[in-house]
């Protein structure tokens, strides 16, 4: 807006003296060399911004992720910004269909709940009532079973205090898996 106001000022004051056509003339080269002045530096400063070449952050970590799961895991993430990358892939790429994505965030709504069980072919503990306490629990659980449980960092980070883990590249494993919590046990936090 300033530059504009400038713009505007300076092409009056120089036409102010010129007549007819030498004062349009005068008013565009003004106006044409002020505005490159004040766009040229940015333009050539944020010319990596609108550049498309690389790929998109979700699906550099999808693939990155993707590479680091062993056969047939089962994967830990909170936040859809990580998760949906993942299931993307595996729905219209058809990639790493072994891996089972779980969206850690999720795990306490009821029917969240009845479609992983059935994707994992087993029922799951009883729901604590709190997002970090059900995905903890559940990763406990699956971890005493025969396949590769890990999660990405940030669902480490969301879960440090209820579950203990050990960094493996962008992922983390659940460390000393204690056992699950039974209906006795959550009577007894409560």
């Amino acid at each position: 807006l300033g530059a504009s106001s400038a713009t505007a000022l300076g092409a009056q004051f120089l036409s102010r003296e010129r007549s007819g056509d030498e004062r349009a003339a005068v008013a565009l080269v003004a106006v044409a060399a002020i505005s490159l002045a004040v766009l040229l530096p940015s333009l050539l400063t944020h010319a990596d911004v609108p550049d498309r070449a690389s790929p998109p952050y979700a699906d550099r970590f999808a693939e990155s992720v993707f590479r680091e799961l062993p056969e047939g895991a089962i994967i830990f993430i909170f936040g859809a910004e990580r998760t949906q990358p993942l299931i993307y892939r595996q729905v219209v790429l058809d990639e790493r269909p072994d891996v089972t994505v779980v969206a850690a965030d999720a795990v306490g709504l009821d029917w969240y709940r009845e479609d992983l069980a059935e994707r994992l072919g087993r029922t799951l503990p009883p729901s604590f009532g709190t997002i970090e306490g059900d995905a903890a629990n559940l990763i406990r659980t699956l971890s005493r079973g025969d396949r590769s449980v890990l999660m990405d960092a940030r669902t480490a980070q969301i879960l440090h205090n209820d579950l203990r883990f050990r960094a493996s590249g962008l992922l983390a494993r659940p460390a000393a898996v204690e056992r699950p919590l039974d209906d006795d046990a959550l009577l007894r936090l409560e």
